[in-house]
């Protein structure tokens, strides 16, 4: 089988990361996951990677990024200790699923263009998409007693 070489996506990725946490000091869990599915919007040549990179795991790679996850795993207990979501959600499962709730319209474009109606690849897409996954993450917050 021939091995196709791709960026590193875990450094581009964590280039990307670092530049939006920069801009954003500790906002509420929302508004990230809002930035994050804007990010994927305006950069989805960098989804792809990450998207494509996923079924050639072997489980090697960016020896940075287990490290740089882990920390947002701590972020994420932190959050949920301040009272941002309910104690009975595993912050380690919530992250990758909100990870997959970003990039949607990079992994399901067809569906999301069906389903929305509009070109995933929009600006007016990543508005309006966005907003629903920071809306879920208010409603999980407001309900966390």
């Amino acid at each position: 089988m021939r091995q196709v070489l791709v960026p590193d996506a875990g450094t581009e990725w964590r280039s990307g990361e670092s530049t939006f946490a920069e801009t954003s000091p500790s906002p509420s869990l929302p508004e990230p996951v809002r930035g994050y599915v804007a990010t994927t919007v305006r950069d989805r040549d960098l989804a792809r990677i990450l998207i494509w990179d996923g079924p050639q795991d072997g489980g090697e790679g960016d020896s940075a990024l287990p490290k740089d996850m882990r920390g947002d795993v701590e972020d994420m207990r932190r959050r949920q200790a301040e009272g941002e979501f309910p104690a009975d959600l595993d912050p380690a499962c919530l992250l990758p699923a909100l990870f997959s709730a970003a990039d949607a319209g990079v992994t399901f474009p067809r569906p999301a263009r069906a389903i929305c109606g509009e070109d995933p690849a929009s600006e007016e897409f990543g508005e309006r998409y966005g907003e629903q996954p920071a809306r879920l993450l208010r409603h999980v917050g407001a309900a966390k007693s």
